[in-house]
């Protein structure tokens, strides 16, 4: 079969055809208050939200926080111990409600593709088209496989094809049932980076061609940045902040959503007449009392380094180290009365040099500042 064969980056990406992928009817999700655990250890602990239809949501948080639960509860595989969830109006999982999944209308595609290994890749799409009759069965796969690229491999088994090629192949199974709401666990992890992104880019283009709605589990700020409408970032099966992406840079919710998003340089002193003082210089601390223990966060992109001080604010510094970033260097700098190494990510390459002595001022818009609290470690 012929198949159009794209020129993305200067490398051949073998995907379908663009625009060709039939949409789905997009629907809501709710969920209200949900709570779940695994004996007695609290995996989901409260958590409400509403996804509209057609919206692309990453649940994103470190190993353990709740969100593969989450999904999975959403899946039909688990079932809530209070709370409910909803598709539109229609509630599919409560404590004594429980809609098995293969009658949710949700695709499902896991991080390692669970793809059946003794089924051909066509028979692997076709395993969930058991509504449609034989010869209706057959155009879906083979309109689902041709839009990622893979009707040529239909007949061989899941063990000939690479990893991202078994990944074009999982995506197809989801969405050749037309799915309401796609559920995705860490679906591009087990890839190299070069075809993470490339894989990436293509599955979110055949999202958006199909209209589901998609809820994306990931550990991965930056792959949350690039695919979410909206982040839910979670820690101990609760969530700690919900919005779009903008909002997690310009205000995070807490010292936690700061470090997952940012590297940071961080000190910690006490607010002594609205002020802070850090090894450069007096930060500023609106909203904290006097005498709160202030921990303040310096983008490494918010340092500005200079061959020669600008000012009396400057602070001196010494280059202990350079390494080469690509599009700039990542300066480690010795601060004169700080025993840490500050750190500074420049626009320049070769600008600076082991040993030299530069002079450090701050952005004041890369500056956040937070209150201490016991679960806070710098």
């Amino acid at each position: 079969m012929d198949q159009k064969v794209a020129q993305v980056d200067g490398f051949l990406a073998e995907w379908g055809t663009p625009g060709t992928q039939p949409a789905s009817v997009a629907t809501a999700v709710s969920i209200t208050d949900v709570h779940h655990q695994y004996g007695e250890t609290p995996a989901v602990r409260g958590v409400s939200l509403t996804i509209e239809p057609g919206e692309i949501v990453c649940l994103l948080g470190h190993s353990g926080c709740g969100k593969t639960t989450l999904l999975r509860l959403l899946a039909g595989v688990e079932q809530p111990t209070e709370g409910t969830i909803k598709l539109d109006q229609r509630v599919v999982a409560g404590p004594s409600v429980l809609v098995p999944p293969e009658k949710r209308e949700v695709g499902l595609m896991f991080q390692d593709f669970a793809l059946f290994p003794h089924l051909t890749i066509a028979q692997n799409v076709r395993f969930g088209l058991t509504r449609l009759s034989a010869e209706d069965a057959d155009k879906e796969v083979e309109r689902a496989l041709r839009r990622v690229g893979l009707l040529h491999v239909g007949s061989d088994y899941p063990h000939m094809l690479s990893g991202g090629m078994q990944q074009r192949a999982a995506l197809a199974r989801a969405m050749a049932p037309r799915p309401r709401v796609m559920l995705m666990d860490e679906p591009f992890s087990g890839l190299d980076r070069r075809t993470r992104d490339r894989v990436r880019d293509e599955t979110l283009a055949i999202l958006r061609e199909m209209r589901a709605t998609t809820i994306v589990v990931t550990h991965d700020p930056d792959e949350a940045l690039r695919i979410a409408d909206r982040i839910v970032l979670m820690r101990g099966g609760k969530v700690v902040q919900d919005g779009h992406a903008r909002s997690f840079y310009d205000a995070p919710a807490d010292l936690f959503a700061a470090r997952f998003f940012h590297d940071f340089n961080e000190f910690e002193g006490p607010v002594v007449g609205s002020r802070v003082q850090t090894p450069l210089g007096a930060i500023a601390t609106p909203g904290l009392e006097e005498g709160a223990s202030a921990l303040v966060g310096v983008r490494q992109s918010g340092l500005i380094v200079e061959e020669e001080a600008a000012g009396g604010a400057a602070t001196p510094a010494r280059v202990q180290s350079v390494q080469f970033l690509g599009e700039g260097d990542l300066l480690r700098l010795a601060v004169p009365g700080y025993e840490r190494p500050v750190y500074a990510r420049t626009a320049q390459v070769d600008r600076f040099h082991v040993d030299q002595t530069v002079w450090l001022s701050v952005h004041r818009e890369s500056v956040l500042v937070f209150e201490k609290t016991p679960s806070d470690h710098t």
